[in-house]
């Protein structure tokens, strides 16, 4: 079911993200700081858990708290392998 999810990305990749059209329903929002938000109505899967993961850290899922949950377990299991 597809729900809001909102991801922002830090100034070093801001351009990158907000120059794409990454799905119909996609909004930008351009913050002061450089960095933006980027809010879709999506279903959170695997796929897109992938592609955020792909920006490491320049991008933080802010909601729904089900799919930072996933991301925060997912980079934890990968810190831990580099202890």
């Amino acid at each position: 079911m597809p729900e809001v999810v909102e991801i922002e990305f830090d100034a070093d990749a801001a351009d990158y993200v907000a120059s794409r059209l990454w799905h119909r329903s996609q909004q930008i929002f351009v913050r002061n700081d450089g960095s933006v938000l980027l809010r879709l109505l999506v279903c959170h899967d695997r796929p897109l858990r992938t592609w955020i993961l792909g920006f490491g850290d320049a991008a933080r899922v802010v909601e729904p708290p089900q799919l930072v949950d996933q991301v925060r377990e997912v980079l934890e299991r990968a810190a831990a392998r580099y202890r």
